[in-house]
């Protein structure tokens, strides 16, 4: 609490006071936020033997500073490990499959608390249509009409508890594609304008998800930058949406960018309510000075790449524009040679079909917690020609399913002028690799997230493809 008595007092705001300077006397000459947080945590370790650390572990991540921030501006918001509930259940699966395949889904108890958790019960929902395989499992499994009973028994302070198991899911319904821009030339879909100012969003190669994107810059004078699409789309699926990746280095709460829309030419609005992964970051201040003012945007820096999904359900039907919009004031602008906001890898999707798997627990003396896994589901891949085959089956990967090493390897004799090249399921480049003569390589993909990956060939006599199962 609060304690008046600001030079001997014990309350809350001396002990926060007392840390602080501490901290002070502990972190380096020039230090950057993240060394500073790092004294003060020392500082508590030292005064209180760690008393406060998960407290100050959460108002630092309230504002940024989470246990994932890196100096630089980049934020996170995620608490540290250390101060992880007491009692925690996490669910994996793959992020993308195709209709009709096998997968795999990890379900994952951690006792934290001082006492055993006692007589628990995993009680775990499969997507509609998905087909349990009752020989695939690790434990004891009951299923009955798609709900899976897993006894799990106690847990000892301390201690996990595991169990995996399989589904087949159905072959439809499927993922649909209505377009998708991967803004490698030809730049024939969108049109970048300026509203104020003459910068304006250009095709970039320096700085890309693979191959080209689309960049507008952030130089310190004041603009008003629009990337638009050139011809009106109507998507007709059940559920339709957007896909697209982005980075931005942008001076953080000044300058920002948003999306709109354009419904039957009755102007533009904002679709950030729409963004269901990914969203805007912030407000942009009321005094920025440029039209995007006050409003919710995405700004600051992000860590890496990201995907940014949308869900364009309230505009099934309708033909509608859409555009990328930035805007920038006359203050200093972000001195970093990949300033400003890109976005690469456009995809609107007539139908965006998931399947997500929930397990919760059931104990009596604690209070119910579930977790989730969404996978996103595409049309199987088939190969339809003879030289496709012939590719396929010179090309073999192993141990497939495997815990981080993998074998690429091509049967025969060496084949000239190869590219290796290794994808995430939603089209990232993770890995790119060119040789004169290629025969075999030894990969190490450990420190990849479990999931579905991509491994893709690219020979004088074709390029062919295969999926391999991290776990």
């Amino acid at each position: 609490g609060f304690d008046e008595d600001f030079y001997h007092g014990t309350g809350g705001n001396n002990i926060a006071m007392q840390l602080v300077l501490d901290g002070l006397k502990i972190q380096p000459c020039s230090p950057d936020f993240i060394e500073a947080r790092d004294a003060i945590l020392t500082a508590d370790s030292i005064n209180y033997d760690g008393a406060h650390q998960c407290l100050i572990w959460e108002t630092f991540a309230r504002r940024g500073l989470g246990a994932s921030a890196e100096a630089g501006g980049f934020e996170a918001f995620d608490n540290s490990r250390i101060c992880s509930p007491l009692y925690s259940i996490v669910k994996r699966g793959p992020k993308a499959a195709q209709g009709g395949d096998t997968i795999m889904y990890v379900v994952d108890l951690f006792n934290g608390r001082s006492q055993v958790i006692t007589n628990e019960v995993i009680i775990d929902t499969l997507p509609l249509g998905a087909v349990f395989l009752p020989d695939s499992s690790d434990c004891a499994i009951v299923e009955d009409n798609g709900i899976l009973t897993m006894e799990v028994g106690d847990i000892a302070p301390g201690e996990s508890w595991l169990c995996s198991y399989q589904v087949a899911i159905p072959d439809t319904p499927f993922t649909v594609i209505g377009f998708e821009d991967d803004f490698d030339p030809p730049f024939q879909s969108v049109e970048g304008t300026a509203g104020i100012g003459e910068l304006t969003w250009r095709p970039n190669i320096l700085f890309s998800n693979g191959g080209f994107s689309y960049h507008a810059e952030d130089t310190g004078e004041p603009s008003d930058q629009y990337l638009t699409l050139r011809e009106p789309l109507t998507l007709e699926g059940a559920r339709p949406a957007l896909s697209f990746w982005q980075y931005h280095n942008l001076e953080f709460g000044v300058d920002g960018g948003v999306i709109e829309v354009n419904v039957n030419n009755q102007g533009w609005e904002d679709v950030g309510a729409a963004i269901i992964q990914n969203g805007y970051v912030d407000e942009l201040a009321e005094d920025a000075e440029h039209p995007l003012a006050g409003r919710s945007a995405f700004t600051g820096t992000t860590r890496d790449w990201e995907n940014v999904l949308l869900d364009l359900s309230d505009y099934t039907g309708q033909p509608f524009l859409l555009r990328f919009r930035m805007a920038t004031n006359a203050t200093d602008s972000i001195e970093a040679e990949e300033a400003g906001w890109y976005v690469d890898d456009l995809i609107f999707y007539d139908h965006y079909q998931t399947i997500t798997n929930v397990a919760c627990t059931t104990t009596s003396d604690t209070v119910q917690l579930c977790a989730n896994v969404t996978t996103v589901i595409s049309e199987k891949e088939i190969i339809t020609t003879i030289e496709e085959v012939e590719l396929a089956e010179q090309f073999t990967i192993f141990p497939n399913p495997t815990n981080g090493r993998l074998t690429v390897q091509w049967e025969g004799a060496a084949v000239f002028d190869t590219q290796l090249r290794i994808f995430s399921t939603d089209g990232r480049l993770l890995f790119q690799n060119q040789y004169n003569a290629f025969q075999r390589e030894e990969l190490n993909l450990s420190s990849y997230s479990p999931g579905i990956y991509l491994v893709q060939l690219q020979t004088p006599q074709g390029t062919t493809t295969q999926r391999v199962v991290i776990q």
